[in-house]
C-alpha cells in the first residue's frame, strides 16, 4: 500500500454528534445527558463530559462504547461513521428459542453470552473468559460481568485487578502493594473489607493463587 492510499480516519467529532442525535431522538434533555451516560456506563462525570464536547471531544473506552450501542440499540458501524444508516441491533432474545425447553429470555441471554465469549477469544486470544462471581467489585464491575483474564500473569507483582483462587473460591480483587503494610486485596464495594497479607509468600500460604490479571470486562443490563 503506497503512501497516497493511506489516510487518517477521524472518529471524532462525528461520534459525539451521533450520540447527540440519539439523545435528541430519545428526547433526553441536554441537562440530563451526562448523568444519563454516567448511569449507563458507570463512568465519572468528568470522563463523560469529554465525550460530549462540541470541540475536540474525547472517545469513550471500548466497554462504554459497547454499552451505548446496546442501550440505544444501534449498530456500531453507524456510531463510528462507517455506514450512513443507523441499523438497529438484533434483539439478544431469539424468538425461535420459544420452542426449546429453556425460557425465551434465558435462551436469548445464553446465546448472547456465547457470542460474547467468541468475540473475546477473537480479540484476546489465549485469555480466559470468566464470570464475575459476586458483587464485591460493584459498581465498577457488576455481578455476572464477563471478565477477560490474562493467565500468563501468575504473580501479584504489580498493582491491578486480579482473578484469584482463594481456598477454592474464585474472587476478583484490586491488588495494591503498600509500603509498610503489605499486599492489600480490596473491593470496590464498601460493604466488603480489604484483606491484607504481609507479602506474596503469606498470601500463598493462606491459600491465594493467581488465576490471572483482569485486562477488561463486558457487562450489560437486561430488562
Amino acid at each position: 500500500m503506497d503512501e497516497k492510499s493511506t489516510h487518517a480516519y477521524a472518529v471524532q467529532p462525528g461520534l459525539s454528534q451521533r450520540l447527540a442525535q440519539l439523545f435528541d431522538d430519545a428526547q433526553v434533555p441536554k441537562s440530563a445527558r451526562i448523568a444519563y451516560v454516567c448511569e449507563e456506563t458507570g463512568r465519572k462525570k468528568q470522563t463523560v463530559h469529554r465525550w460530549l464536547l462540541a470541540d475536540n471531544p474525547g472517545n469513550p473506552d471500548l466497554e462504554s462504547f459497547a454499552l451505548l450501542c446496546l442501550r440505544f440499540r444501534v449498530d456500531a458501524n453507524w456510531f463510528l461513521g462507517l455506514t450512513p444508516t443507523p441499523f438497529a441491533l438484533p434483539s439478544p432474545v431469539d424468538k425461535e428459542a420459544s420452542t426449546s425447553n429453556a425460557p425465551l429470555h434465558e435462551s436469548g441471554i445464553a446465546e448472547y453470552l456465547s457470542q460474547v465469549d467468541s468475540e473475546l477469544q477473537r480479540v484476546a486470544p489465549g485469555h480466559l473468559s470468566l464470570l464475575m462471581p459476586g458483587d464485591e467489585m460493584e459498581p465498577r464491575i457488576r455481578k455476572g460481568a464477563r471478565l477477560v483474564v490474562d493467565p500468563a500473569v501468575q504473580e501479584m507483582t504489580s498493582n491491578g485487578i486480579y482473578a484469584l483462587d482463594y481456598n477454592g473460591q474464585i474472587i476478583v480483587r484490586t491488588v495494591e502493594h503498600r509500603i509498610g503494610v503489605g499486599i492489600v486485596l480490596a473491593c470496590d464495594n464498601l460493604r466488603y473489607q480489604a484483606t491484607v497479607f504481609k507479602d506474596a509468600a503469606a498470601a500463598k500460604k493462606a491459600g491465594v493463587q493467581v488465576i490471572g490479571e483482569v485486562r477488561g470486562w463486558h457487562q450489560t443490563a437486561w430488562v
